[in-house]
C-alpha cells in the first residue's frame, strides 16, 4: 500500500438472496499480505462477512495470511446477516477459514502417533495481524448477531470476526473504541473460538476494560471469563498521546508516530 489511505470506501450488500462479503478487499483467497494501507470514513455492509481490509478470505491450511501496518478508523461496518456457519465481522477480517483437515483411517497413516488411526488431523494455516490500528466508534460496529439458537455459530470481533485456525496471532496493536477480542462466538464446534482467546494476542492496547472479561462463547449462549492480563493493556486517553503514547506503549516507534494532540498513527 506504500503508505496509501483510502478514502470513502462503500459496500451495502442489504438485500438479496446471494452471499455478500464487503471490506476494502471482500474476498481474499491463499497466500496474502497486505501491508502499509489505511481505510478511512468506509462503509461496508453485508450479509456474510464483512470486515475493513478483509471481507473473507480462504486458505487450505497451508497458507499465511499476515495484515501488517494497516488502520482502520471513523469507518462504519455492518453485518446484517442470520448468524449461520462461517458469518462474521471485524475490524480487519471479517471471516477467515485457513484450515484442512484429513483422516487418518483415509490414508493409513497414525498422524498424531497416538497409537490409532481413528482421528481427523487439523492442519492450522496462519493469521498474523501486526502493528495495526483501530479506532471505530461502537455505535458504528453493528452486528445483528445473537448468541444461542439459530445465531450460534456466527463471530462478532474484535480485530477479527469468524477465525477458524488455531494459528491466529494479534501484536504490537491499538484498538480504540471497541475491544481487540471477539465477544460473540460459538466453541460448540470448536471453529469460531480463536478470535477471542487471549492467547492468540501479544502486546495489543486498547480503551476497552480488559483484566479479566465475560466473553459471550458456546451455542448456548453461556458467559465465560477470559483474562486479557499481560495480553492486552488498558490505556486512557492522556497515555494515548504525544510522549505518554511513547512512555506507556511498548511500541516500534520507528513505524508508529506519537501525536501531541490526538492518537498515534501509522
Amino acid at each position: 500500500g506504500n503508505g496509501a489511505t483510502v478514502y470513502g470506501a462503500w459496500t451495502n450488500h442489504k438485500e438479496g438472496n446471494v452471499a455478500s462479503y464487503a471490506g476494502l478487499f471482500p474476498c481474499t483467497k491463499g497466500d496474502v499480505t497486505i501491508k502499509n494501507i489505511n481505510v478511512k470514513f468506509a462503509s461496508f455492509t453485508a450479509k456474510n462477512a464483512v470486515g475493513g481490509i478483509i471481507g473473507y478470505h480462504v486458505g487450505d491450511g497451508t497458507n499465511t495470511l499476515t495484515i501488517e501496518n494497516c488502520s482502520v478508523t471513523e469507518s462504519h461496518i455492518e453485518y446484517v446477516g442470520a448468524g449461520e456457519f462461517g458469518h462474521g465481522i471485524g475490524a480487519l477480517i471479517g471471516y477467515s477459514a485457513n484450515l484442512s483437515s484429513w483422516k487418518e483411517s483415509d490414508k493409513g497413516v497414525d498422524g498424531n502417533g497416538d497409537g490409532d488411526m481413528a482421528d481427523t488431523i487439523y492442519v492450522n494455516g496462519a493469521i498474523n495481524i501486526k502493528n495495526c490500528y483501530v479506532n471505530l466508534d461502537k455505535d458504528h460496529f453493528i452486528s445483528s448477531l445473537k448468541i444461542g439458537g439459530e445465531n450460534a455459530r456466527g463471530c462478532h470481533g474484535g480485530v477479527a470476526g469468524f477465525i477458524n485456525t488455531n494459528a491466529m496471532s494479534v501484536s504490537d496493536c491499538v484498538v480504540i473504541g471497541i475491544t481487540p477480542y471477539a465477544t460473540s462466538a460459538s466453541t460448540e464446534f470448536n471453529d469460531v473460538q480463536h478470535s477471542g482467546l487471549a492467547s492468540h494476542f501479544t502486546n495489543v492496547y486498547t480503551t476497552s476494560d480488559v483484566a479479566i472479561t465475560e466473553v459471550n462463547l458456546g451455542g448456548n449462549g453461556a458467559l465465560a471469563n477470559r483474562n486479557f492480563t499481560g495480553k492486552i493493556f488498558p490505556v486512557s486517553d492522556a497515555q494515548l498521546k504525544g510522549a505518554a503514547a511513547v512512555e506507556n506503549m511498548d511500541l516500534d516507534w520507528s513505524v508508529w508516530m506519537a501525536d501531541e494532540e490526538g492518537y498515534p498513527e501509522l
